[in-house]
């Protein structure tokens, strides 16, 4: 059933008090993945998986309908995890197009703005490795009266079965510098599994996504109350960019 927001809390804060929960808070991912911050060392890779998943599989969702083909669930972090007031989100539909297709659009800063109309642009500022960079973003949010900017981390997983990971999350970096033309919001967890559909696995996707912002400047209860509307958004928007541009391929 759905949850209010005041039970999904209770029951984290609840759980956080556990020695169990104790033992896994040692894994979680800080909001800068930086030498200076936390259990998590620089670019601890296995390290950022291995949390992503732990929020992927992890007790505390709560099932809040369908939307347009898309299933939205929500929960909240303990209380003593950054960006706790927040929700996170995961967002699953199937997609009519290959796992590589979608992992290409995602990957590719310069397609942002086929499905992100309130992009400004995407930048990536340093390749770490092959399948891992640092990315500048910018976007308009409604109702703010700056754009926003974020620095962020990108790595991708492919995984034996087929499925492909990508996980985002805030980073610091000397190419994003904080400036007062933008407000600056940390993508503390952004992770997409795109998993090959069993019933065609060549040519369409099962697409999940999981994502906990901290959107400076947004109200919580209002960046609360949005959250679901964008996950599903951006799942929506990711497959109609993908249909026009494989329709055009045609």
């Amino acid at each position: 059933p759905t949850c209010t927001r005041d039970v999904a809390k209770k029951a984290a804060d609840a759980a956080s008090s556990s020695s169990d929960a104790a033992d896994n808070r040692k894994g979680r991912v800080p909001g800068s993945v930086n030498e200076s911050s936390g259990p998590i060392p620089r670019y601890d890779l296995d390290g950022l998986l291995s949390y992503s998943i732990g929020i992927l599989e992890g007790s505390g969702w709560c099932y809040e309908g369908e939307r347009s083909g898309v299933q939205l669930w929500k929960k909240y972090l303990p209380k003593d995890y950054e960006g706790a007031l927040f929700p996170v989100v995961k967002a699953k539909t199937v997609v009519n197009a290959p796992v590589r297709e979608l992992v290409a659009m995602i990957e590719d800063s310069r397609r942002v703005k086929e499905y992100n109309r309130y992009s400004l642009g995407r930048q990536d500022v340093q390749r770490i490795n092959s399948n891992t960079k640092i990315m500048y973003n910018r976007a308009k949010v409604p109702m703010v009266s700056r754009p926003h900017d974020f620095c962020s981390l990108m790595h991708t997983r492919q995984l034996r079965d087929g499925s492909v990971l990508i996980v985002t999350t805030a980073v610091d970096h000397p190419k994003c510098a904080e400036s007062d033309k933008y407000i600056r919001s940390r993508i503390l967890l952004g992770l997409s599994v795109c998993k090959p559909f069993k019933e065609d696995p060549e040519g369409r996707t099962e697409f999940t996504t999981v994502t906990h912002v901290v959107s400076g400047g947004v109200p919580v209860i209002v960046a609360d109350r949005l959250s679901g509307k964008n996950a599903v958004d951006y799942i929506l928007n990711v497959a109609e960019a993908l249909r026009r541009r494989l329709d055009r391929s045609q």
